[in-house]
């Protein structure tokens, strides 16, 4: 009983550290922007989707107010 007690709480502190200062580091690190903000990823695409990103960025350029056209 000891021993998985002491053990349980090794594996506990060792969590507790590794995560303690995850929300520090992210409060650091971002910023709010008053504008608002469009992200588009995409993961193991080849070049053939350039067109699709293109006719997206087309659409999505004439549907945004005129001061978010050029960013």
């Amino acid at each position: 009983m000891n021993r998985a007690f002491t053990r349980l709480m090794m594996i506990a502190g060792l969590i507790f550290f590794l995560f303690a200062n995850t929300s520090q580091a992210m409060m650091k690190t971002r910023t709010l922007k008053k504008a608002p903000a469009i992200v588009l990823a995409a993961f193991g695409t080849t070049t053939k989707a350039m067109v699709t990103f293109e006719y997206f960025e087309e659409q999505l350029k004439k549907s945004l107010p005129e001061r978010y056209k050029n960013l």
